[in-house]
């Protein structure tokens, strides 16, 4: 794993008629030359000091680096003609809400805004800026949502604090901002069911900086830093990962500092590709949520108003489908968590009806 690029190293093309002549031999070789010759790390860490802290440059790595905070650079690509996904993901997420509805399951699709579309007024005027775009996508596609009659929060128009809500060095909300969506989740719930949940959780400072995916591709150069926060479970819980017993755990302060720094894999150890959590609370609801990597912050908030709860992340489970789990889990509420990059996006965690 190359841990700053967050990825893993490329494979090794085999070495055959049909990769020679079809399949891009050569250029697979190459990534693969580029991934694996020895030093490699060191000197693209030395190339990015150089062009961050000595030539002083605005963007390092794809990453605007701004006097107080790091931002994604986005390339200009042709305007999205997006009308034909939108139709396909708003009637996608009508049909799967109806067919939970008939089972008595409530479904809630909650859309988070990414940190660049949070803070798209910080953008200098010569880097280019992609808010039009997604505010035009977003307005769209909550309105098909709407009119498809599905119950969603749209948290682009609830964030209170947006400096203190997201972070400086990850394009993730802090866990304050994770906070702020899970009162609203837990407040929907509230008002759709006859539930009577409550979100107040006393949050507690860590003593590391923090520094998330941004600062991770800069290797974590300069001093810009987060806070991070976790909270104290007060109730029992097991914990299972992929079928298999897993510490009795929510934050793993120990396994994710990096130079020093908490990384945002504390939140549920990183991506998972199945977490259930049973709390033998049968007052509470069975929660299924599932997404990319912002729900693992709200994993640990969620599972205190849960008696069983179930996280999914299906750009790692591929062997089963959403009502596979649905199936076996017999879950009171489905939460699908989007970020406004995903709305669109038929790949991953998109629908699975």
């Amino acid at each position: 794993m190359l841990y700053v690029e967050n990825r893993k190293p490329a494979a090794k093309p085999e070495f055959t008629a049909d990769n020679l002549f079809n399949h891009d031999y050569f250029g697979r070789l190459e990534d693969y030359l580029k991934d694996a010759f020895i030093g490699r790390n060191e000197i693209v860490e030395l190339d990015t000091f150089i062009n961050k802290s000595v030539l002083f440059r605005p963007v390092v790595n794809d990453i605007y680096c701004g006097k107080n905070m790091y931002l994604s650079r986005w390339k200009r690509v042709k305007p999205y003609d997006y009308q034909k996904d939108l139709d396909y993901m708003s009637e996608g997420y009508g049909e799967l809400s109806r067919r939970l509805k008939d089972r008595g399951i409530d479904f809630i699709y909650v859309g988070i805004p990414e940190h660049s579309y949070a803070f798209a007024d910080d953008y200098p005027s010569y880097l280019y800026n992609k808010y039009n775009e997604w505010k035009e996508i977003e307005d769209s596609f909550f309105d098909a949502l709407h009119q498809k009659d599905v119950q969603c929060i749209r948290m682009s128009e609830k964030i209170k604090n947006v400096d203190s809500e997201y972070t400086k060095t990850d394009h993730h909300f802090s866990y304050v901002g994770a906070k702020n969506v899970y009162d609203e989740i837990i407040k929907r719930i509230n008002e759709v069911t006859d539930y009577n949940l409550d979100s107040d959780v006393q949050l507690i400072q860590g003593p590391e900086p923090f520094k998330g995916s941004y600062a991770r591709k800069l290797f974590f150069l300069g001093d810009i830093h987060d806070d991070y926060f976790v909270y104290a479970p007060d109730f029992p819980f097991e914990r299972f990962d992929n079928g298999s017993k897993s510490e009795n755990k929510l934050f793993f302060q120990d396994n994710n500092k990096y130079l020093g720094n908490m990384t945002y894999g504390i939140y549920m150890n990183g991506d998972v590709a199945t977490t259930e959590i049973h709390t033998n609370r049968d007052h509470l609801p069975n929660i299924l949520v599932y997404g990319d990597s912002f729900t693992n912050p709200l994993e640990t908030l969620l599972v205190r108003n849960a008696d069983n709860f179930c996280s999914v992340d299906f750009r790692y489970q591929r062997d089963k489908g959403l009502m596979d789990f649905i199936e076996a889990f017999h879950p009171d509420i489905v939460l699908c968590i989007r970020d406004n990059l995903n709305y669109l996006k038929r790949d991953g965690n998109g629908i699975l009806n």
